[in-house]
């Protein structure tokens, strides 16, 4: 016991702590500055995916689309707007990438999931409300907000991973 302070020898005056209810001050500040960091890195999250520069398409565009352990890729010819989803069995429409044959239902695929928009010379790629969301490299997009698609893109439509490329 140090006599001079009151402090236990083991402790220095700056390493003792306020309790408040059972959590301790510095317990309340780390918290509160990892919520703070959290917060940031999101929001910097969300204002990179908003930033994305599109390429200048120029004429036709086809896509290739590789699933995720399929050996056979899909080739899509992009229209002004290209549906991605799984066929609907009471009105047999399907989509323009249909993913029923690589589990669609089972893997979390709405009917009408998302879509690709080539629109001003830029292929964008939008959630279109889907249950079970979309991702593009890893970050969940916006409900009905267009987010520029690049070429070698990741993009994740419930379960399944797509990797997108233009040819």
């Amino acid at each position: 016991m140090n006599e001079e302070n009151m402090v236990p020898d083991h402790e220095s005056a700056e390493s003792t702590k306020d309790v408040v209810g059972g959590t301790t001050t510095n317990d309340v500040q780390r918290d509160a500055r990892e919520a703070m960091e959290l917060y940031q890195r999101e929001k910097m999250n969300d204002a990179t995916i908003d930033q994305r520069q599109s390429a200048i398409i120029e004429g036709e565009l086809t896509l290739r689309i590789e699933a995720q352990g399929s050996a056979t890729p899909l080739v899509v010819n992009v229209l002004a707007e290209t549906i991605i989803g799984r066929r609907d069995p009471t009105t047999s429409s399907v989509p323009e990438v249909d993913l029923t044959p690589y589990g669609g239902y089972q893997m979390g695929i709405s009917r009408r999931h998302a879509t690709i928009r080539l629109l001003n010379k830029r292929l964008d790629v939008v959630d279109l409300g889907s249950r079970n969301g979309t991702y593009l490299n890893g970050e969940r997009l916006k409900p009905h907000q267009p987010i520029a698609l690049l070429d070698g893109d990741e993009l994740r439509l419930g379960k399944i991973v797509l990797r997108i490329y233009f040819q």
